[in-house]
């Protein structure tokens, strides 16, 4: 099995590699750009690859699975997600109110304070990690063949026809991270990575690369609807997959140890929150960086590199600040909230089996 400590940063240099990847793709889908009046180009070409920001999403939900298939429940880590989207939800949404009143009503309000819609990410995580321990004791009562039948029933139904007929059985987000936690978890139990030949690897992931680009450039070239397109980069697309698993078990082979990278990772999730917050993120690459005036440009590449860049950049900043100051503030809150709720049911259980017993003993 792996060794989770000799290769730590390496994980953690694929989850910076990830949000790359995600920010990327919200360059092009929040640009706003017109892929459909577009002609076929470098440009539009370009544009189409970068969508693949779900390979970033798989990849996260890979790792999760991948680790807490042998951890054990957190609640603090809960609260932690909770105040830190909390944080960047409100302190976004008030900043932006005061440049722009028209935000203020009722539902902008409780998205600010209650921000499950605002971040898609962030609700099923939450929801995985909920359901984690009980993902676990599924995992634990199977053998390695139902394992297999059982991720061999999921990506039949929710990958495989989906992309290659355009069936959707009941599509939902939650069934698709479910499936990339299972499949980071049957890695972890099953897969001897170091037994796996490096040269394959790269192989299988140079010609499943190979077919999405041809699959773009050809749907390109016949000038077929974006979503046309968007079929093959999918979470659930058995492409977007299949490269997520390749790329995520080629890093599990290095070996390497970095606290500047262990560091610059444990503040990629605040990037996430910073830019793609529903309120502010139209205004960064529409307003600020205005893609979509450069959808015909031949400084595209070089506009989006740059403001990928700088938004990676800045939102690392804005990170670091919040961990040395509201977050101390609201770490502490979390653990005295998990404190809070252990005595709570602590206390509960002691009344409850007291009850019960007095129950008993004046039946007898």
């Amino acid at each position: 099995m792996i060794e989770i400590d000799n290769r730590k940063s390496s994980i953690e240099l694929l989850r910076i590699i990830a949000m790359f990847f995600i920010i990327t793709s919200h360059y092009s889908v929040h640009g706003g750009f017109k892929f459909d009046a577009m002609h076929f180009s470098f440009n539009k070409l370009l544009l189409n690859y970068t969508i693949l920001g779900n390979l970033g999403a798989n990849i996260f939900f890979i790792i999760s699975g991948f680790f807490l298939s042998k951890s054990k429940f957190c609640l603090e880590k809960i609260f932690k997600l909770i105040f830190q989207t909390m944080t960047y939800s409100i302190i976004i949404y008030v900043i932006l109110c005061i440049i722009d009143n028209s935000l203020i009503s009722k539902n902008n309000i409780i998205s600010a304070f209650i921000p499950i819609t605002l971040y898609w990410f962030i609700t099923a995580y939450t929801i995985i990690y909920l359901l984690f321990p009980y993902f676990n004791k599924l995992i634990n009562a199977m053998n390695k063949k139902e394992f297999i039948f059982l991720l061999l029933i999921m990506l039949v139904f929710w990958s495989i026809l989906p992309t290659s007929f355009k069936i959707s059985l009941f599509p939902s987000v939650i069934i698709d991270v479910i499936i990339l936690y299972f499949i980071g978890a049957y890695i972890r139990y099953y897969i001897d990575i170091e037994k796996i030949n490096s040269k394959l690897l790269y192989a299988l992931l140079t010609i499943f690369v190979l077919i999405m680009l041809v699959l773009t450039l050809l749907t390109n070239m016949l000038n077929y609807p974006l979503q046309n397109i968007l079929i093959y980069y999918n979470k659930n697309s058995i492409f977007t997959i299949i490269i997520s698993v390749l790329i995520f078990v080629i890093f599990c082979k290095f070996k390497f140890t970095s606290k500047f990278i262990n560091y610059i990772s444990s503040c990629v999730f605040g990037v996430y929150l910073f830019h793609d917050n529903e309120f502010i993120r139209y205004r960064i690459w529409q307003t600020i960086c205005k893609n979509y005036l450069y959808q015909d440009s031949k400084y595209l590449i070089l506009h989006l590199m740059t403001c990928v860049l700088m938004v990676f950049i800045i939102g690392i900043i804005i990170e670091l600040i919040r961990k040395r100051t509201i977050g101390k503030i609201t770490d502490k809150i979390a653990k005295k909230s998990e404190k809070r709720i252990k005595e709570i049911i602590y206390v509960s259980e002691k009344y409850y089996l007291k009850a019960v017993s007095n129950k008993k003993y004046h039946n007898s």
